[in-house]
């Protein structure tokens, strides 16, 4: 009659998924809340995760994420990304965004619901933030959209260059990547590309001779 016992056995040795089904399935959702506010709310994600599974009432997931407002970011992310539920994070992750949080998968979380619903300015967000984590994001946008890939790579201004190469060689975005070239003014990178060996040099050179050049100031 008093779960106080099991809550702290399930607890100590982390039978978070065996505790969080049998408190559902007795009809004791009360002592879920209970156990992530007054005993481990860094459960939160395993909690959420395994509700997620036995199909739980929405209404009771969301109340009870709303509920909590610090967990961790990374693991709650995963939890609802592998099961294809991301979008239902949003509000939860908006509300972390405007207090600031700079957790970087919290920002990466963001990006790539904006990127797959629309409902933002995906653009717009992958030039102004500062705290997603750009070759995450870019390599999740390279299949959906390459032209936000190049944003997101170029953003890292040198650590992803190869990955922004590769990418504006595969769509042939040269143009964009003849921007790039001249705007970050790295000898080594010029010397990557202008390598003999790559197949794609001659529509860089091209590219950089029509536009990049003559839009440079």
């Amino acid at each position: 009659t008093d779960p106080r016992a099991l809550i702290y056995l399930c607890d100590m040795h982390g039978f978070i998924d065996e505790l969080t089904k049998f408190l559902w399935t007795t009809k004791q959702s009360k002592c879920i809340e209970i156990y992530l506010f007054k005993v481990n709310s860094s459960a939160t994600p395993k909690v959420l995760g395994t509700l997620l599974d036995i199909d739980a009432d929405e209404v009771f997931v969301r109340q009870l994420l709303n509920s909590i407002r610090v967990c961790p970011i990374p693991e709650l992310v995963d939890e609802f990304e592998n099961r294809g539920k991301l979008r239902q994070l949003t509000n939860w992750l908006e509300a972390r965004y405007d207090e600031r949080v700079q957790e970087p998968a919290l920002h990466n979380a963001l990006a790539k619901i904006y990127i797959e619903t629309g409902t933002k300015d995906a653009q717009d967000f992958l030039i102004k933030n500062e705290f997603y984590d750009s070759k995450i994001i870019g390599k999740f946008c390279e299949e959906r959209n390459p032209d936000l890939a190049f944003t997101a790579y170029k953003r890292a201004w040198g650590s992803c260059d190869d990955e922004l190469i590769e990418v504006t060689n595969k769509s042939y975005l040269f143009r964009m990547q003849a921007r790039y070239l001249v705007e970050r003014q790295e000898p080594t990178l010029w010397a990557k590309v202008l390598d003999t060996e790559n197949p794609h040099r001659q529509s860089v050179i091209d590219q950089v001779i029509a536009t990049a050049l003559p839009e440079a100031k």
